[in-house]
């Protein structure tokens, strides 16, 4: 409100001073031919006119140092927030960028505490499996082992019922001969065991499960079933008969 006052006496200044003509410009037109009486009356308003056309024109000058005192004044404020608000702004700016950023850093901890738990994980479950691997190796070789020896000892005990039951045939076909023999000497005939399958040649060798004496080593391996009794064939030994 002082600001515009002094604003509109500035302006009224300058239109009085318009109105009032120059010290100048009054002695110019003075006139020439003055009563006396009246001379020193009109040296005096003249006198007091300059003296009031000079103060008013320091009042326009003084009027005119403290508007632009106050020009400057504001100038240097606005300035002075234009400055603060941009370091405001950029404070701001740089606050924001650095959140963004501590929350990007964030998720990625995050996303790498993420990975390196599942890759813990994993490697838990790969050393499990290599572990178990190692069992069923182990448990494989055991059972391997246990086979084997399961089956030597299947054809050991397989062999050795092979070979009784030879010596058991063999004696009873050498116990029947010797008492058909005994029974009726005059009706005895050489017994020959006489191949059921070429009906030629020897039969040396025992079908198993029967345990007929009823083949021989070239007619053996044709057959599926025993020549004398039919029964299916498992197994055969051989005879070792001797010769008359």
């Amino acid at each position: 409100m002082d600001f515009l006052g002094k604003m509109k006496g500035v302006t009224n200044s300058e239109k009085i001073a318009e109105q009032v003509p120059h010290e100048s410009s009054i002695h110019n037109f003075a006139p020439q031919n003055v009563v006396p009486g009246f001379q020193s009356h009109g040296l005096q308003l003249l006198s007091n006119t300059a003296l009031l056309a000079a103060v008013e024109a320091d009042d326009h000058n003084s009027i005119t140092r403290q508007i632009e005192n106050q020009r400057a004044e504001v100038d240097q404020i606005f300035a002075s927030h234009h400055d603060s608000l941009r370091r405001r702004m950029e404070g701001a700016l740089h606050r924001g960028a650095e959140e963004e950023a501590s929350k990007a850093l964030i998720e990625k901890d995050r996303e790498l505490e993420a990975k390196y738990a599942r890759a813990i994980k994993l490697e838990k479950k790969v050393n499990q499996y290599k572990k178990d691997i190692d069992w069923y190796k182990r448990e494989l070789n055991y059972l391997e082992t246990t086979i084997r020896s399961y089956k030597l000892s299947l054809d050991e005990e397989t062999n050795r019922e092979r070979r009784y039951a030879a010596y058991n045939a063999a004696k009873v076909l050498v116990k029947d001969d010797a008492e058909s023999s005994f029974s009726d000497r005059g009706l005895v005939k050489p017994v020959r065991l006489v191949c059921k399958v070429c009906d030629r040649r020897m039969a040396t060798v025992v079908v198993f499960p029967c345990r007929h004496a009823c083949a021989c080593t070239g007619c053996v391996e044709a057959v599926k079933m025993c020549p004398a009794c039919g029964a299916q064939k498992v197994s055969t030994i051989e005879l070792r008969l001797p010769h008359d």
